[in-house]
């Protein structure tokens, strides 16, 4: 059963980083800038987004699968490169902490 698990994270994991490939390549992400020029913070502009100029931040966290996406909230690209090293820093904290870096489901929360 162990095998058969491990085998459907693997899968998932294929799927989210073809997913995101998708998405750059149709042009979800506008205004992308790679803050640390490793692919580990990353802050765009959604292209479809209703709330024109915010800026998210996508982080990828050591050990864990695909990234972990939030609003910074800013409009300001500066305010928004700082907003997403701080998130980048609480993600890392919560790991060192043994917590979640993302919420779980419905179902896993009920």
């Amino acid at each position: 059963m162990a095998e058969t698990a491990r085998r459907g994270i693997l899968e998932i994991a294929r799927s989210l980083e073809d997913k995101g490939q998708k998405m750059a390549e149709a042009g979800f992400y506008a205004d992308k800038i790679d803050v640390h020029g490793d692919g580990t913070v990353v802050i765009y502009r959604r292209a479809d987004a209703a709330k024109k100029g915010v800026w998210q931040a996508r982080i990828r966290i050591p050990g864990a699968t695909g990234y972990t996406t939030r609003s910074t909230k800013e409009t300001d690209e500066q305010r928004a490169r700082a907003k997403a090293l701080e998130l980048r820093d609480d993600a890392l904290v919560n790991v060192k902490l043994g917590l979640k870096s993302r919420s779980g489901s419905f179902q896993d929360i009920y």
